[in-house]
């Protein structure tokens, strides 16, 4: 019906200079006077600006991200009345969605508990410091190298060189992976790394 419609030379176009054009969008052929038009109709036109803002979006994704933080960084008490009323619209959604997803998250949290717990892990830390990807990489591999390890019969634990109840970070040069045994004796001091010894001292 659309490519019928869209075929047909408009009343009004009657006796002027029709060139026959192809849509960009749906290659629906159609007539027009227009030198300029690319589309066979709203819809298509619609269409078409909404790929050309994603195309955007896409190319300028870096530069957009680091303007939105900026903008909610100076802008926190907005940010905060933004993500209140989102959480009152969608509240009901929210509830539903994790029903009918509760078995499914159970499961992945099952499959990936060391994420999970990387996850866990970096909440807990009191100092808000921006993580690198380099950091995030290592502290889920260090949870990762736990968990694999713990096949051998002995459990371990990821550690904070410097705890974080003094300060320490969750930042790469700050874990070590150790039997949980020696994390234990060590508790929240602070050391240097581990080393096997010490737990025999």
């Amino acid at each position: 019906m659309k490519q019928e419609i869209a075929t047909k030379a408009d009343p009004r176009l009657r006796g002027t200079n029709l060139k026959k054009r192809s849509c960009t969008i749906c290659a629906t052929d159609f007539e027009t006077s227009h030198s300029h038009k690319k589309y066979c109709s709203p819809i298509c036109a619609n269409k078409a600006n909404e790929k050309s803002k994603q195309t955007f979006y896409e190319k300028n994704k870096t530069q957009n991200l680091l303007s939105a933080a900026r903008w909610a960084k100076e802008n926190p008490e907005k940010v905060r009345e933004a993500k209140q009323k989102y959480a009152e619209k969608t509240r009901d959604k929210a509830k539903e969605y994790r029903e009918a997803t509760k078995d499914t998250r159970a499961e992945y949290k099952k499959q990936n508990r060391h994420k999970f717990i990387a996850y866990q892990a970096k909440r807990r830390i009191k100092t808000k410091e921006i993580y690198s990807e380099f950091d995030s990489f290592v502290a889920e591999e260090a949870y990762i190298l736990s968990s694999l390890r713990k096949q051998t019969g002995v459990l371990w634990h990821v550690d904070h060189i410097l705890p974080i109840s003094l300060g320490g970070k969750h930042f790469a040069e700050n874990l070590q992976v150790i039997p949980a045994l020696l994390n234990l004796k060590k508790g929240a001091k602070h050391t240097s790394k581990y080393i096997w010894s010490d737990f025999f001292k």
